[in-house]
């Protein structure tokens, strides 16, 4: 009992101190990049507030955020056309709005594709996030899910709580993961998606929207026919 007790206390000392040296800064950017042991440790304890980005990937994100409004009513509402591939419509705003599918309609169909923010993890460990369009994110569907798509890597994974997600109306969980030294690098397609061809479409002309942001992401598709799909998508919002 006695050991029990101090184990008890030589953990719970441990998170203090993790959660010290994570402490996010002032502006919510996390100071150092978290190794792999550090994952799985703040994971464990749910520590998810202690995760984050980097100074510049969280300047980066902002102002990603305030931009993308110019041309759609929401970041979710981009983010669906992108990951989903809804179609967009504009409103009485002349902003596009995600046209989703009820939910008899949608795809029983699994996304994995890379955080175009990632968290600030050391190098060789990626950030990823898996969508599902209709089914349930469980335990047993995300590891499932997982040990197709990334097949020989390692993973970790979490379902921030509602008050963390900044997208909760479409299934997701964040997964970080990392491939064994000597595994060969995944094959890539590259594929173009634009926030500019969709505004210069709307507008009949060239994008007035002042975004600078290009994002490459990795992005891997299972459909429930068993066809699995690997390509980057390489976004530009000018």
């Amino acid at each position: 009992m006695e050991r029990q007790q101090q184990s008890m206390e030589t953990e719970q000392e441990e998170v203090e101190r993790r959660k010290r040296k994570y402490q996010k800064e002032e502006g919510g950017y996390v100071p150092c990049a978290l190794a792999w042991e550090d994952l799985q440790f703040l994971l464990k304890h749910k520590l998810y507030d202690m995760l984050g980005r980097s100074r510049a990937e969280l300047d980066r994100y902002r102002l990603w955020r305030a931009r993308i409004t110019q041309c759609y009513a929401s970041p979710t509402d981009h983010l669906a056309s992108v990951v989903y591939g809804y179609p967009v419509v504009p409103n009485e705003q002349g902003l596009f709005t995600v046209q989703e599918p009820p939910s008899d309609k949608r795809q029983a169909r699994f996304i994995l594709r890379d955080n175009d923010f990632p968290y600030f993890v050391q190098d060789g460990i990626k950030h990823s996030v898996l969508w599902s369009e209709k089914a349930d994110l469980t335990e047993e569907v995300i590891a499932a899910q997982l040990s197709r798509l990334l097949p020989g890597c390692e993973y970790l994974y979490f379902i921030n709580p509602p008050a963390l997600q900044s997208v909760p109306r479409f299934k997701h969980c964040h997964v970080f993961w990392r491939q064994p030294s000597a595994a060969r690098p995944l094959a890539l397609e590259v594929c173009v998606d634009s926030v500019a061809s969709a505004k210069a479409a709307q507008q009949g002309g060239s994008c007035a929207c002042a975004c600078a942001c290009v994002c490459v992401c990795l992005c891997i598709c299972l459909c429930t026919s068993g066809c699995l799909r690997l390509s980057v998508c390489l976004r530009i919002s000018p």
